[in-house]
């Protein structure tokens, strides 16, 4: 009875995860991957409650193999229910960085976000899977820039990644019209002047 609840990993769709090897997870961004908003609240309650007796490792800077957070994980998917999660019970680094290439948590809310045609093959064996629960980038973007520190949040929009991208090099590569117009509505508010060369 347990085996029809967990979903089968190899029946998940590869666009699903744009950056991660889903062999190489850890089980907080496995229940991120499956959009388990309360396996995370628990398994986050649960580490809150041992990490006082044992001195545990917050298990949110906890990271894969290539340095992937649960919450970048959460972004890129667009699982607006695991990243509050996340960031109501987690005091975590809103700016750390994916080893490889130097993409923050921001960054990863403006790659493309999967958009299914069909429900994903394990959709109906998880009671937690939301109906319609696959968002836009601009819906993760917004939540991540709302729960950031106040003194963080200029300083979010110019930030680059190895490739010296920065937000809206993203969204403008990945053709995201809406979340485009979103950051430079948020460029010109904080005062920021963009030269079109």
């Amino acid at each position: 009875e347990v085996a029809a609840v967990i979903p089968d990993l190899s029946k998940l769709h590869s666009e699903e995860l744009l950056s991660a090897d889903i062999t190489s997870l850890t089980p907080l961004q496995l229940a991120i991957l499956w959009d388990l908003p309360k396996l995370v609240r628990i398994m986050l309650s649960v580490q809150s409650i041992t990490s006082t007796t044992d001195g545990n490792r917050n298990k949110c800077e906890e990271s894969d193999e290539h340095n992937r957070t649960p919450l970048m994980m959460a972004c890129e998917l667009g699982n607006l229910a695991c990243m509050d999660t996340i960031l109501c019970l987690s005091n975590i680094k809103f700016d750390a960085r994916e080893l490889q290439s130097g993409n923050t948590a921001y960054h990863f809310c403006c790659m493309r976000k999967p958009k299914f045609t069909e429900p994903p093959p394990y959709k109906h064996n998880v009671d937690d899977y939301h109906e319609g629960n696959v968002h836009s980038s601009t819906d993760a973007f917004e939540l991540l820039l709302s729960k950031s520190p106040y003194g963080m949040q200029k300083r979010v929009l110019m930030m680059v990644n190895n490739d010296k991208r920065n937000l809206l090099h993203t969204a403008c590569s990945h053709r995201d019209l809406r979340l485009v117009e979103c950051l430079l509505e948020h460029l010109s508010c904080r005062g920021y002047n963009l030269v079109v060369r």
